[in-house]
């Protein structure tokens, strides 16, 4: 089962904004239909916006990284580690922010 990622943090609205990054991904693309499938997979990511999940994640890796005690993430070894963490932590924020609301997606 897929976790729930929260939503989109920070979708793009502007239907111009969301079309500019469309066309950026397929510049210099000839086909016809592959044009077609990247530019759909570009806007559709751009309307999205980065998921709630990930800003979550992000946030605590922020936290992780920047605590003195903590530089051993800064090694390639305990980044997976730290990074790995950062979504235990976001799932666990999505989990208590579904409760307050009285939502359940586990």
């Amino acid at each position: 089962m897929q976790k729930h990622d929260g939503g989109p943090a920070f979708p793009v609205r502007e239907p111009a904004g969301v079309h500019a990054k469309g066309l950026a991904a397929v510049k210099g693309i000839t086909d016809t239909a592959e044009r077609d499938r990247i530019y759909t997979e570009a806007t559709t990511r751009a309307f999205s916006g980065m998921s709630l999940r990930d800003y979550f994640a992000a946030s605590a890796l922020k936290g992780l990284a920047g605590n003195p005690d903590m530089v051993d993430c800064m090694t390639t070894e305990m980044a997976k580690y730290c990074a790995e963490f950062a979504y235990v932590m976001a799932d666990a924020m999505l989990t208590e922010r579904a409760a307050l609301e009285g939502d359940s997606h586990e």
